[in-house]
C-alpha cells in the first residue's frame, strides 16, 4: 500500500495554458452528467458554495482524493458504498476524522473528477501539479488572489444573474453573471455574489449581542412599573411594567378570579386592560352601586392613561374616583349624559 504524502499534489496559480480542442464542445454534457453524478452520493452545489476550506485543508483534501483513487480497496469500497471510509481513511493518512467529515463533500467531488474519464474536461481545467521547491512562493500568491474581486471558471450553475462556477483552484464560487446566452461548461468571470457565510462575523456578533440584551430585556418588561388596586364588589390587583403593558393580575376572592381568568388581559396595552376588567365587572353586577375606586400606587401614569376606559365609564354612566399617587381624578358622566 502507498505511503501517504499530505502535500505531494497541490493546485497551483502557475499559468496554464487551456488549449480549445473540438472536446470542448462536450462540456454542457460532462457537467450535465457530474451534477448526476454527485447527487448520487449525497452532494449538491449549495453545500460546495456555502463554505470553502482555506488553501492548506483544500490541498491536503486533494491529496487524499489521490490515495483513494490510486488504493483499489479503497476505492471499491468508495463506489460500492458511495461513502467516505472515513475510520479506515483516517487511520491509513494519519488526518483527522474530523477534517474528512467536515468536508465530506469536497472529498467526494474531488475523488469523483480525478478517477472519472468522463470528467476530462473538469480535470483538465483543475490546475493540479506536484509540490516543487517554488511551493512558497504559489501559496502566497494564493492567499493573495482569494481576495481578489473576480473568479473565474467552469460553469456549473446558471441562473438570470448569477452563476455557479468550479474556478481551477477547485473552489465552488456564485458569481454575478448577467450574460443571457451562457451555458453549462462555458468559462464564465465575475464578482463574487455575497452570501450568509460572508456575513458570519457580523451575524455571530448580532447574535451574542441579542443572548446578551435578551435577559436585561426580560427583567425590564417583567419588572413591576406600577401597581393599581380596582375595588369593586372584588378588589382587582393589577402591575403595569414601564411600556404600560399588564404583566400580572390578581384577586383573593372566587368571583374575583373568575374575573381574572375570563378576561385575559396579561402583556395587553393598560388602558385596553382596564377597560375589559370594568366592562366584566359592569356587565357581571360587580359594580352594584355603580361607583368605583381605583388606586394606584409606585410610579404614577399620565392623566390620559384611560381613554377606552373612560369612554365606556361615561356611557355606562359610572362613577370613578382615581387616586394617582395622592393625586386625585374624578370621572363621572356629565348632567348632559343624564
Amino acid at each position: 500500500m502507498e505511503v501517504f504524502i499530505k502535500d505531494k499534489y497541490i493546485f497551483s496559480t502557475k499559468p496554464k495554458l487551456r488549449a480549445v480542442k473540438e472536446e470542448d464542445k462536450e462540456s454542457e454534457k460532462e457537467i450535465f452528467l457530474f451534477l448526476k453524478g454527485i447527487r448520487l452520493y449525497g452532494v449538491n452545489l449549495k453545500s460546495l458554495v456555502r463554505r470553502t476550506p482555506r488553501y492548506d485543508i483544500k490541498n491536503i483534501l486533494l491529496n487524499i482524493a489521490f490515495y483513494i483513487v490510486k488504493d483499489s480497496e479503497l476505492y471499491s469500497e468508495f463506489t460500492r458504498k458511495r461513502e467516505i471510509p472515513v475510520a479506515k481513511l483516517a487511520k491509513l493518512t494519519r488526518t483527522s476524522k474530523v477534517l474528512i467529515e467536515s468536508w465530506r463533500d469536497f472529498l467526494i467531488v474531488y475523488v469523483i473528477i480525478l478517477a472519472n474519464p468522463n470528467y476530462r474536461i473538469l480535470n483538465n481545467y483543475m490546475n493540479i501539479e506536484e509540490r516543487d521547491a517554488d511551493s512558497n512562493a504559489i501559496i502566497s500568491v494564493i492567499e493573495k488572489n482569494e481576495k481578489s474581486v473576480i473568479y473565474r471558471g467552469l460553469a456549473l450553475s446558471n441562473r438570470k444573474r448569477s452563476s455557479i462556477i468550479i474556478t481551477n483552484l477547485g473552489d465552488f464560487i456564485k458569481i454575478k453573471n448577467s450574460n443571457e446566452d451562457k451555458v453549462l461548461g462555458e468559462e464564465l468571470s465575475g464578482k463574487e455574489k455575497k452570501g450568509l457565510k460572508h456575513y458570519k462575523k457580523q451575524l455571530v456578533g448580532a447574535t451574542a449581542l441579542i443572548f446578551m440584551t435578551l435577559p436585561a430585556l426580560y427583567y425590564i418588561y417583567n419588572m413591576n412599573y406600577s401597581t393599581i388596586i380596582i375595588n369593586s364588589t372584588s378588589q382587582i390587583k393589577v402591575e403595569v411594567n414601564v411600556l404600560n403593558r399588564i404583566n400580572y393580575i390578581y384577586s383573593a376572592t372566587t368571583k374575583g378570579q373568575l374575573l381574572v381568568h375570563s378576561i385575559n388581559v396579561v402583556h395587553k396595552d393598560i388602558d385596553e386592560g382596564i377597560y375589559e376588567i370594568i366592562k366584566y365587572a359592569n356587565e357581571n353586577k360587580m359594580i352594584p352601586s355603580k361607583e368605583m375606586v381605583i388606586i394606584i400606587s409606585g410610579h404614577n401614569l399620565r392623566n390620559d392613561w384611560l381613554p377606552m376606559s373612560e369612554q365606556y365609564i361615561k356611557a355606562n354612566k359610572i362613577k370613578v374616583l382615581i387616586n394617582n399617587r395622592g393625586v386625585e381624578k374624578e370621572i363621572n358622566y356629565s348632567q348632559d349624559d343624564k
